[in-house]
C-alpha cells in the first residue's frame, strides 16, 4: 500500500465519511442568480455568433435596402429578410436547446451548477443524487420557460419579419414572461410555471453532487 493510501485509510478510520446531505428546494434568489449567469453566458455567445454570421452573409449578398415598414421612409440597410429569418431561427434554436440540453440531459445549466443547483423530477426533491429529467422533458420545460418572451423579437420594427401589433400586446407578452418569476418567488416550494409544465423542481444539489462537480 502506498504512503498516500495509508494516510487515506487512517483518516477514514478516525473520521468516517459523512453521508451526503439530502437535496432540498432551491431558494428563489439562488435560482435568479443562476438565471442571470446563464442569460449572460448564452446572450454573449449568441451575440458573437450572430454578429460574425450576419457580417459574413451580408458580404455574400444577403442585404436589404427596403423600408423598415410600409409606413416608414427609413431605409433599413442591413440583413435581408432571409438573413433575418436565419438569425431569428438561430436565436430560437440556441435558446431552447441550451436549456433543454443542460437541464434535461445533464441535470443543470452552467449557471445552476455554479450556484449548486440541479433540476430533478418533482417527486425526487429530497432524493440525493436524483437522475436528470431527460431531454424530452427538458424540451418541454425550456419551451414553457422561453416560449413567451422570445417571440417578442417578432415585434421589433427594425426587423423585416416583424409583426405590426399594438403596444399593449407587445408589453403584454413581455409581462407574461414575468409570471414565471412571480410564481417562483411567491410559491412555497419555489416551483415556477415551467416546473409545473414539466413536473420538475429545482433543488440544492447534495454535498456529494457538489463534490463530483468540483472533481
Amino acid at each position: 500500500m502506498s504512503f498516500s493510501g495509508e494516510i487515506r485509510e487512517a483518516t477514514e478510520t478516525v473520521a468516517p465519511r459523512v453521508s451526503p446531505a439530502p437535496a432540498g428546494p432551491a431558494l428563489f434568489g439562488t435560482r435568479f442568480a443562476a438565471w442571470m449567469i446563464d442569460a449572460c453566458l448564452l446572450f454573449g455567445l449568441q451575440w458573437i455568433v450572430v454578429m460574425v454570421l450576419s457580417r459574413q452573409l451580408q458580404a455574400a449578398g444577403m442585404v436589404s435596402t427596403e423600408p423598415c415598414s410600409l409606413d416608414s421612409p427609413i431605409m433599413c440597410e442591413g440583413p435581408s429578410t432571409a438573413l433575418w429569418i436565419i438569425l431569428f431561427a438561430l436565436i430560437v434554436a440556441s435558446t431552447f436547446g441550451y436549456h433543454a440540453w443542460f437541464d434535461g440531459a445533464l441535470g443543470a445549466t452552467p449557471g445552476k451548477r455554479w450556484m449548486g443547483l440541479r433540476v430533478v423530477d418533482a417527486g425526487d426533491v429530497a432524493t440525493p443524487r436524483a437522475s436528470a429529467i431527460g431531454l424530452g422533458r427538458g424540451v418541454v420545460r425550456s419551451i414553457a420557460r422561453q416560449g413567451v418572451w422570445i417571440w417578442a423579437f417578432l415585434f421589433l420594427a427594425a426587423s423585416p419579419i416583424s409583426v405590426d401589433v399594438p403596444s399593449i400586446i407587445f408589453f403584454g407578452v413581455l409581462g407574461l414572461s414575468l409570471l414565471t418569476f412571480i410564481v417562483g418567488a411567491f410559491a412555497a416550494s419555489g416551483t415556477s410555471l415551467h416546473d409545473l409544465a414539466a413536473n420538475t423542481a429545482v433543488v440544492t444539489a447534495s454535498s456529494e453532487d457538489s463534490q463530483d462537480a468540483n472533481d
